[in-house]
């Protein structure tokens, strides 16, 4: 089965790999959305792909002689 999807953003900042998902809301509920995001099933697998994609031989970067870990999300509401 073939799955696909696109980041929003991956970027690397303070030598750790973060992954950028923008959501979009009609009415914003702090409170709903953050118990939310602990269930994206399209953020988690996002995840899993970038870190595969991290420790194949296609990805461009190493920061300070290796390979930043991939431990961050960030969202945009």
């Amino acid at each position: 089965m073939y799955l696909r999807g696109k980041w929003d953003d991956v970027f690397i900042q303070d030598n750790v790999i973060k992954l950028q998902e923008n959501k979009t809301k009609g009415e914003i509920d702090e409170q709903v959305v953050e118990r939310q995001l602990s269930f994206d099933l399209q953020t988690m697998i996002y995840m899993i792909a970038l870190e595969q994609f991290v420790h194949s031989k296609e990805f461009p970067f190493e920061v300070d002689g290796g390979i930043p870990p991939v431990n961050e999300i960030v969202y945009n509401v």
